[in-house]
């Protein structure tokens, strides 16, 4: 089980090399990044040194996968957030810097939702609404994605399980 930071580069340590594994999913990201930002601030919490360390600590993690030819797929709660009187959904993080920087690393940012009638979809097209967005031309240029989404994958990769302890 997952439980610390160490823990989190003992994983990094374990799968970097790993030709049987492409993609690493991070899920849920607000325990991944409790584990950094109590591997950062320590007994004496954080401060604001501090938060530039993490955020360059969470940077430099990002990179390392990436330089090492693997995915990164973080699953994150969204959360609503004011943004000039009107409501903002975006992803759940704390601080003030880290959603932005955690935004702005990524290469797709979605929500994905399932509707009443169970229609599943992924909102990648930003709206003033919603921060959603892909760096790639490749996606049609509708809102939903549903099709890509149903039905369900057959037969699921291989997959290595880590346990957060929550």
């Amino acid at each position: 089980a997952i439980k610390t930071w160490k823990d989190v580069e003992d994983c990094y340590r374990e799968l970097v090399n790993d030709k049987d594994y492409e993609t690493i999913v991070i899920d849920p990201l607000g325990n991944f990044m409790d584990f950094l930002l109590k591997d950062v601030g320590g007994a004496e919490g954080m401060s604001l040194p501090k938060w530039g360390q993490a955020i360059t600590k969470f940077k430099d993690f990002v990179r390392a996968w990436t330089q090492a030819g693997k995915n990164i797929i973080f699953i994150a709660h969204d959360t609503w957030t004011p943004d000039d009187g009107s409501q903002l959904r975006t992803v759940q993080l704390p601080g003030k810097e880290l959603p932005s920087v955690f935004l702005n690393m990524m290469d797709v940012i979605g929500y994905y939702q399932v509707e009443a009638n169970g229609d599943r979809q992924l909102l990648l097209q930003p709206t003033t609404k919603i921060k959603a967005g892909t760096r790639f031309k490749c996606f049609p240029p509708s809102r939903y994605l549903s099709k890509l989404l149903s039905p369900p994958i057959a037969k699921p990769p291989s997959i290595r399980p880590f346990i957060y302890d929550s």
